[in-house]
């Protein structure tokens, strides 16, 4: 990725036709400068794309040009952003049509009229026109103003005449005018604010820095839309006004390339801030873009983005519920979140990844060598913004090397004490009544819900969190309904959420407010029995597995929605069952269960009946296994509690171990949608840690798991719509948020995990 637009060159006056020829030696030199409209001839050259600079135009007058599509023949249609920047002191001046301009075919043109208001008689006006493209090789045709700047060498193109209002122009042969109608205002937005290297307190501008206002695209087929885009002044200051904006929600974020933050100008600094969700209520936003905003941008957008231009998502549920956490890493102002900076959190990562990034931006283009050569992975970045998406995507790779070499020495402080095994950042969230929490799940909605199983299997809660971690559920949870030592969670189609009663022998039934549906006892029957693990199917079945008050227990529960049982007084039994303690359920509605008590696991049909044996699937290295995960391709993984491995079956039952990662005694399991696989490990000791294996069992964490400082007594886990790891402390009383670190499952889980 690199800056799609230089630093422009201001304040060039020709005095002498040598000096000319010097401006010559120079503009070869450095290629991609603005151009700078003064003389009176008319030239081309190419863009790719260039800022024009019109200086000194007297009040009143007009300048045109025409944007011309030179790309060869079938090539693609060119999609051109004009921007309007006031310069210091100048007048004003309008720029049409403006922003997001209609697609130019090969071989046509739109004309551009900037117009310098006639007010202040006898003052001199400028104007800075940003211009961005998506092909590279365009010319553009000045018409009465000319440049100083040097022309590209380009095929000669018939000048264009200034339009006369009400006169419509000749077409220029072998050129075919594109219509260019009057954009529609329906939404006036003004994005404004700086650009900074370090957090506002001791910061320094970046100057001369190409700022653009995207509008992500709303399916992964179509790219980000420029809204509009401008350069920063010497204080690093930007303002971006825009009549374009749809009326409806969109989803906002600004990127700035380039500029020099006082080490000479760097085409290596890409910074990014996320805006965030505006409506048409929303008419002026006020923003930061440093380090710290670029960090938390990457991370929160960890699977919506590639580059600047390509956020995009199936639905912007989906991408606003990931942006709403970006508020507790960073606000507005370009310093820390509120949640990263209170007690429950450490902000030396955060801190840490912005001077990484810190070290190239303050510096020569050069000087960022070190950075990119570090976070190579999956390819050598060429700019920060490709560096910090790299390297939350590859966590692991060269991580106390980009700390010792970069991190240790910048303007943002508390940083880590020393160097980290991986770069995944987290964030820990108490309250809501979270109460040695174990079972967790996700909602369509992004809200997180957390059985509270209680310190002696006492509990008698629910806890909700909206998805940036905000309890809802009130200090003590949602209870009642028969809430007993609730153990797991899971949310049906209608986000209905069903709870499994482990010392009450019952299931509890919620509606999403967190009201109780199931009656003041819960549901009874079916052969509940120390119910522990629970799932529901495509058809809103909610299937139970009985663990048993003494871990002896070897029956399975099938309710249906209305919580009626369908599995008979004893439940469904068989198939090996013994003390079965977690359940998953496949596309085909086939349940599979992990037998602690057993070290099996049991597969039975829709209906109840045993596929697996009388004594199950054993192979594999199956320990004391207890989370449990079918994936998209129908492979069933169980986590070895008793051991250091992970057992992948086939689903005819075969089963194969897998260690390495930081495996340790794995409890909790998830899946995304890439099918890596996320465990939680040694729940009970003092070092827990999260292990990720890809899908063929390859170990995607350090040697010794994802450490995080808040993990205490991690026991279930889920993903979110996010990519968000969700874990749950059981000895904090807290919930863990490993932020963008997974691939995004539609939620609620139903089934099998798939991407949103």
């Amino acid at each position: 990725m690199k800056p799609w637009l230089k630093l422009p060159i201001h304040n060039i006056r020709i005095q002498r036709l040598v000096f000319i020829a010097i401006l010559v030696a120079i503009a070869a030199a450095i290629p991609a400068r603005s151009v700078h409209a003064q003389s009176a001839a008319t030239a081309t050259w190419r863009i790719a794309p260039r800022v024009l600079n019109f200086g000194k135009a007297p009040a009143g007058s007009t300048r045109t040009f025409a944007i011309i599509n030179t790309s060869k023949t079938g090539g693609p249609a060119l999609n051109v952003v004009i921007g309007a920047l006031q310069r210091r002191g100048a007048g004003a001046f309008s720029v049409s049509p403006s922003g997001v301009l209609p697609p130019i075919n090969v071989g046509s043109s739109t004309i551009i009229a900037v117009t310098f208001v006639p007010t202040d008689v006898g003052q001199r006006h400028g104007a800075l026109i940003p211009i961005r493209s998506n092909v590279g090789k365009v010319t553009v045709q000045l018409k009465g103003n000319g440049t100083s700047a040097i022309p590209t060498p380009t095929p000669t193109i018939t000048p264009i005449p200034t339009p006369t209002p009400g006169i419509t122009p000749t077409p220029t042969p072998g050129i075919t005018p594109t219509p260019t109608p009057t954009p529609t205002p329906t939404h006036s937005l003004n994005v404004s604010g700086t650009v900074i290297s370090g957090p506002p307190s001791t910061s320094t501008p970046v100057n001369g820095s190409t700022v653009t206002l995207y509008q992500a695209g709303t399916s992964p087929a179509d790219p980000a839309v420029v809204l509009g885009s401008t350069v920063t002044d010497a204080n690093g200051s930007f303002s971006i006004g825009t009549n374009n904006a749809p009326a409806s929600t969109i989803i906002l974020y600004l990127v700035a390339s380039g500029g020099n933050a006082g080490g000479g100008v760097n085409p290596a600094i890409n910074l990014m801030s996320v805006v965030g969700s505006v409506d048409s209520s929303v008419t002026s936003i006020t923003t930061t873009v440093n380090e710290l905003t670029t960090v938390s941008s990457a991370y929160v957008l960890s699977n919506y983005i590639s580059n600047e231009t390509n956020i995009s998502d199936n639905s912007l549920q989906f991408l606003g519920n990931a942006i709403k956490a970006i508020g507790n890493l960073v606000n507005s102002s370009g310093e820390l979140g509120s949640v990263i900076s209170n007690g429950d959190n450490q902000p030396g990562e955060l801190n840490s990844l912005a001077n990484i990034l810190a070290s190239c931006v303050r510096n020569t283009q050069n000087a960022c060598s070190t950075l990119f050569s570090d976070a190579d992975l999956p390819s050598k970045p060429s700019d920060t913004l490709g560096a910090i998406i790299n390297i939350n995507k590859s966590p692991a790779n060269n991580a106390k090397t980009l700390f010792e070499q970069l991190a240790q020495n910048g303007p943002y402080s508390p940083t880590l004490a020393i160097g980290p095994t991986d770069w995944v950042l987290s964030l820990n969230y108490t309250g809501g009544g979270l109460n040695r929490p174990r079972g967790v799940a996700v909602d369509s909605s992004g809200n997180v819900w957390l059985a509270n199983l209680g310190s002696n299997f006492n509990g008698n809660s629910v806890t909700k969190l909206d998805s940036t971690g905000k309890a809802i559920s009130g200090n003590t949870g949602f209870t009642g309904g028969g809430l007993n030592g609730p153990w797991d969670v899971a949310v049906d189609i209608s986000n209905r959420v069903w709870i499994t009663d482990f010392s009450g022998n019952s299931v509890t039934e919620l509606d999403s407010t967190g009201k109780v549906i199931s009656g003041n006892t819960g549901f009874t029957g079916g052969g509940l029995s120390g119910p522990a693990g629970i799932a529901i199917d495509h058809d809103n079945n909610v299937w139970v597995a009985n663990l048993g008050s003494n871990f002896n227990g070897n029956s399975v529960t099938k309710l249906d929605s209305t919580g009626k049982a369908i599995s008979g007084d004893t439940g469904f039994t068989g198939g090996g069952l013994s003390g079965p303690i977690d359940i998953a359920i496949d596309n085909s509605e086939n349940a599979w269960v992990s037998n602690f008590g057993g070290n099996s696991v049991t597969e039975l049909g829709s209906t109840g009946k045993a596929i697996s044996g009388d004594t199950g699937f054993t192979s594999g290295g199956l320990s004391a296994p207890v989370g449990i995960e079918v994936d998209s391709a129908g492979n069933v993984w169980a986590a070895n509690s008793d051991s250091n491995s992970v057992t992948k079956l086939t689903s005819a039952g075969m089963g194969t171990p897998f260690t390495g990662g930081g495996l340790s005694q794995p409890w909790g399991l998830a899946i995304d949608s890439l099918t890596d696989v996320w465990m939680t490990n040694n729940p009970n000791s003092p070092s827990p840690s999260i292990s990720e294996l890809d899908s063929g069992g390859n170990a995607v964490s350090p040697s010794v798991g994802y450490i995080q400082s808040a993990i205490n007594g991690p026991r279930g886990v889920a993903i979110d719509s996010a990519g968000d790891v969700w874990v749950a402390n059981a000895l904090s009383n807290s919930v863990i948020e490993l932020i963008g670190a997974a691939a995004p499952v539609k939620t609620p889980l139903i089934e099998t995990p798939k991407g949103p």
